[in-house]
């Protein structure tokens, strides 16, 4: 049978691959669409607002998976590894807290 602890770290491997994929990918699409929009209004080429729209709703997707997995993360951290959290807590939550900052302010 495999164990509850194995299946605990697969869950949290599978959950930090998510966020670490998706969040880059996020914030590289956010330039990408922004110098799109910036083409179309100087240029008012109709192809440009449209691959701005279709990069758009990509970016949404991402940014929707990127934030449930970054928050699934910290539930994790604090329930999974706790005596980490414990020692290395300050290092940790400085780290989470300028995440958060990033992604929910502007």
């Amino acid at each position: 049978m495999i164990e509850l602890l194995l299946l605990s770290r697969l869950q949290f491997a599978i959950t930090v691959v998510f966020h670490f994929l998706f969040v880059p990918l996020t914030l590289g699409l956010a330039l990408l669409v922004a110098g799109m929009e910036t083409v179309y209004y100087k240029n008012k080429a109709e192809t440009w607002r449209k691959m701005a729209d279709f990069w758009g709703r990509v970016f949404k997707i991402n940014f929707a998976i990127g934030l449930v997995s970054g928050l699934a993360m910290t539930f994790q951290f604090g329930t999974n590894l706790g005596g980490l959290c414990g020692i290395h807590g300050r290092c940790l939550w400085t780290t989470f807290s300028c995440g958060s900052i990033i992604c929910f302010l502007p």
